[in-house]
């Protein structure tokens, strides 16, 4: 049988054809495979930095919330690594008293995490500050206004709540609240339960309605009582923020040349953490909660402040002492101070320099200072006589200063993994989160 020429060359030319599209196919199936097990590596990279960053900023909250709570010997007390999911984390503290070249009341904290392949470091600045002693549940310099039906009584938050604390069919605790000023102190028909004092000179006294109840004595000052001078925490004010939508600032240092919560929206700020403002406003409607669960919050106010009537401002916490309230604004120069809000608030409040008015449905458990203190009908304050309680020698506390991501150390990093090879896999796969600072291995593998 005789072969046709033509036809098998035009069976070649198609099996050709066939075996380059089969090559075409197979090269753009391998490369999207590659492509994907990149990314997959580039995502589970990303993952484990993330992580490690969470971890790190975990052990910073941790080991800060023991510092301030156990002071340095506390902290000391701390065995690392520690670990959090599947990360490994430890914290290293650098204290001013120690390093000539850091001012004594500052202290550098690190904190170090590995998970999985990736590393990240944090580096928080801290502050010691002498603890701030209430002996008074409300001290104002100049008048102290007591209105009518307004309560004040004591209680103890070491020995429990203050529910716990009133006995049945009284309708308050103890009796332990001493208010104070060092002018002229006003009780309307109010119910005082503690003493007052006054200033010491001639002219000052204390003046009581026929309705007033004070159950316990009143004088004056063998001499002024001095309010504490406040300084707003050397951070920079960051840019302004509108918060239109719930929102919750976790725990860490944040700061704001305007803060505003609006109408119907909740902003909830998380323990430990530091809020620095320049001016701060609530709207009507619009609440301001404080969650210190999980470690002290500390608000400062530099200017305006403005919790409008019908605004809730609330804290949870398991003493006033882990809430406080500074404000360095000088109504006598200019700043407006006002403070209408509802709710329940578990904390202390100090304004050297401003005048302060409560409004009934505001329940305060802790204590007041500032300039000029009214608390208007129906207003209520419940002291914790815990905060007068004696603060030996050399106790402080500790607020953020500046938090930054730094660079990794890596024989530290290299014991977070146990073992030095795995660390130095980390680095070369490592991409990081944090600003583009990168660990000493990977700025020389660059």
């Amino acid at each position: 049988m005789r072969t046709d020429g033509r036809n098998d060359g035009r069976r070649g030319s198609a099996m050709l054809m066939a075996t380059m599209i089969l090559v075409l196919l197979a090269g753009l199936a391998l490369a999207v495979a590659l492509t994907t097990a990149a990314s997959n590596r580039e995502q589970r990279a990303f993952a484990d930095e993330l992580s490690a960053r969470n971890a790190a900023e975990a052990g910073l909250n941790e080991a800060l919330a023991i510092l301030d709570r156990s002071q340095r010997a506390g902290f000391e007390a701390i065995e690392f690594p520690r670990s959090v999911g599947a990360a490994s984390y430890s914290v290293q503290a650098t204290f001013g008293e120690d390093d000539p070249d850091l001012d004594d009341d500052l202290a550098i904290l690190v904190g170090t995490a590995v998970h999985g392949r990736a590393a990240q470091a944090i580096e928080l600045v801290v502050q010691a500050l002498p603890r701030t002693q209430f002996p008074y549940a409300a001290f104002s310099e100049t008048d102290l206004r007591v209105g009518n039906n307004v309560l004040i009584d004591s209680y103890d938050s070491r020995l429990g709540s203050y529910a716990a604390q009133v006995p049945a069919g009284s309708g308050h605790a103890r009796d332990a609240a001493r208010i104070a000023s060092n002018d002229d102190v006003r009780l309307r028909n109010a119910r005082v339960y503690g003493d007052a004092f006054y200033g010491a000179d001639a002219d000052d006294g204390i003046s009581l309605s026929p309705g007033a109840y004070l159950s316990g004595s009143y004088g004056p000052f063998a001499e002024p009582f001095a309010l504490p001078v406040l300084e707003q925490p050397g951070i920079a004010p960051g840019p302004a923020l509108l918060v239109d939508a719930d929102t919750t600032l976790p725990p860490g240092t944040h700061s704001f040349e305007r803060l505003s919560v609006r109408r119907d929206t909740t902003l909830t700020v998380r323990g430990p953490a530091t809020l620095v403002v320049d001016d701060l406003e609530v709207a009507q409607r619009g609440a301001l909660l404080v969650d210190a669960t999980d470690g002290p919050v500390a608000i400062h106010v530099a200017g305006d402040l403005a919790l409008r009537q019908g605004c809730t401002f609330s804290s949870t916490a398991a003493s006033p002492a882990d809430v406080s309230l500074w404000l360095t604004s000088d109504t006598s120069a200019g700043d407006s101070v006002n403070f209408k809000p509802n709710g329940s608030f578990c904390g202390t409040i100090v304004a050297p320099e401003a005048r302060l008015t409560l409004f009934p449905g505001f329940e305060i458990f802790g204590a007041l200072m500032a300039e000029r203190i009214e608390l208007e009908p129906g207003a209520v304050l419940h002291f914790d006589e815990a905060l007068s309680a004696g603060v030996p020698p050399g106790i402080v506390g500790y607020e953020r200063v500046s938090y930054r991501p730094r660079a990794v150390d890596a024989e530290l990093a290299a014991d977070l993994t146990g073992s030095n090879s795995s660390w130095q896999r980390a680095a070369r796969s490592a991409r990081s989160v944090s600003d583009g600072i990168r660990s000493p291995q990977q700025q020389d593998e660059r």
